[in-house]
């Protein structure tokens, strides 16, 4: 079994946070992406299935080919997201505004517009990019050694 390496963790996590799902084959060590809403295409089980775009197409293939070596890492649920929103707002001192401005915003409705709002018009944007990017390659390292175990 053949591992990733930190690059490939970061373009993984990169691309999760984009919204698409990562398809990690073992044996090869190949990447490949696709858009979450195609994923149930590979369940099914007709030889058959045009995506419309042949980049997409190849990867699709690729993927459904090679089922049985193929480990999917999903981008984390909503509730790992919104407690990294709090670890973030929690590791800022406590003298700066920010820090209960995003508490406050992560207790309003739709928290993560809310948080998203708050931060995008702060001075630390930046660092919640790159705090969150941290945080997703953290995620990406337990989903691998979590699946490689199975």
């Amino acid at each position: 079994m053949t591992h990733l390496d930190k690059s490939q963790i970061k373009e993984i996590a990169e691309n999760l946070d984009c919204g698409l799902n990562c398809y990690w084959n073992r044996k090869t060590n190949e990447i490949l992406f696709l858009p979450e809403e195609l994923g149930y295409l590979l369940d099914d089980d007709s030889d058959e299935s045009d995506i419309g775009n042949q980049w997409l197409q190849e990867d699709f293939d690729s993927i459904k080919n090679n089922l049985e070596d193929i480990v999917l890492i999903e981008k984390p649920n909503s509730n790992y997201s919104f407690r990294v929103m709090e670890a973030f707002a929690d590791q800022l001192p406590n003298k700066l505004d920010l820090k209960s401005k995003l508490f406050q915003a992560l207790e309003r409705n739709k928290p993560f517009h809310e948080f998203k709002f708050t931060i995008d018009n702060s001075d630390y944007r930046e660092e919640w990019f790159a705090f969150k990017n941290l945080k997703l390659q953290e995620w990406v390292e337990e989903q691998i050694e979590e699946k490689e175990g199975k």
